[in-house]
């Protein structure tokens, strides 16, 4: 009898130790994630009369020419996000290397060249010293009414005077971590 007992309470101990080590079940989280690409490679010239004066640098695409060039970004995103799951911010940095003050006016153009898709256009402009670098964002709290949850196809077209560059463009979006 006492031998039977010794043994159930070294398999029953021993189940015990098994069943520590077994992964509990996790649920999963959500964090929020950063894209960014850098403006040489995300952006270009709207127009090849803009080509001649933006320069794809390593650090911008810079308008190194006389005149206002407009330049377009379109950056890498998920197509089939849905609501939740597209930008909660959409961030455009700007460098002014010009000795003075200039205005830059950037819009945010929310949609796709498929005509089922509402297109939104969300214009924003900042002052820019001379020798600084500055963001343009956008959030859905931008829209008008009904306003979005998310940011789902992010692409921005700028005004670019003379000195400014497009350091990069960036977004936030959620990412779901674990089971």
């Amino acid at each position: 009898m006492l031998r039977i007992t010794v043994l159930s309470i070294a398999s029953a101990m021993g189940a015990t130790l098994f069943a520590a080590f077994l992964p509990l079940p996790v649920e999963a989280a959500v964090v929020f994630a950063k894209m960014q690409q850098n403006g040489s490679g995300a952006c270009q010239g709207a127009l090849p009369a803009f080509s001649g004066t933006l320069r794809a640098r390593p650090l911008a695409l810079q308008n190194e020419g006389n005149v206002t060039a407009f330049a377009t970004c379109s950056p890498i995103y998920n197509d089939q996000a849905s609501n939740d799951e597209g930008a909660t911010a959409v961030n455009l940095r700007l460098v002014n290397n010009g000795e003075a003050a200039v205005d830059v006016t950037c819009t945010l153009v929310d949609g796709t060249s498929n005509p089922s898709v509402e297109v939104v256009y969300l214009p924003e402009a900042i002052n820019l010293a001379a020798g600084a670098t500055s963001s343009v964002s956008w959030t859905p709290l931008d829209y008008p009414a009904p306003q979005p949850d998310r940011i789902l196809r992010p692409n921005v077209s700028c005004a670019l005077p003379s000195g400014v560059g497009i350091a990069y463009i960036s977004y936030f979006f959620p990412r779901q971590v674990g089971e």
